[in-house]
């Protein structure tokens, strides 16, 4: 189990990294207000973070820590966070919210 601690720590790194520095997946195609919207629902998907952090280790490393001592593997958590960020929105976007 992911805690509620550790969802935020590596939420609030990849939208730092995706807004300041321009980093990971994001790109053009996701807004703020997206994210906002979609935020409470990733938050509590248990899914959701275990595929992103759980299952790669994160629960061993801050997202930074990851970056530098499993650079690999913090990538790879990045693109699957990034992937079910892009699928949430698709999924609001087909149910006109």
């Amino acid at each position: 189990m992911v805690s509620f601690e550790k969802r935020n720590e590596y939420w609030n790194h990849f939208i730092e990294q995706w807004y300041i520095y321009k980093g990971g997946m994001g790109g053009s195609s996701v807004t703020g207000p997206q994210l906002r919207n979609i935020k409470p629902k990733v938050m509590v998907s248990s899914i959701f973070w275990n595929d992103v952090v759980a299952c790669h280790r994160g629960l061993e490393y801050t997202p930074e820590q990851l970056s530098i001592i499993r650079p690999k593997t913090y990538e790879h958590c990045q693109n699957n966070f990034w992937e079910m960020i892009a699928q949430e929105i698709e999924i609001r976007r087909h149910n006109g919210k």
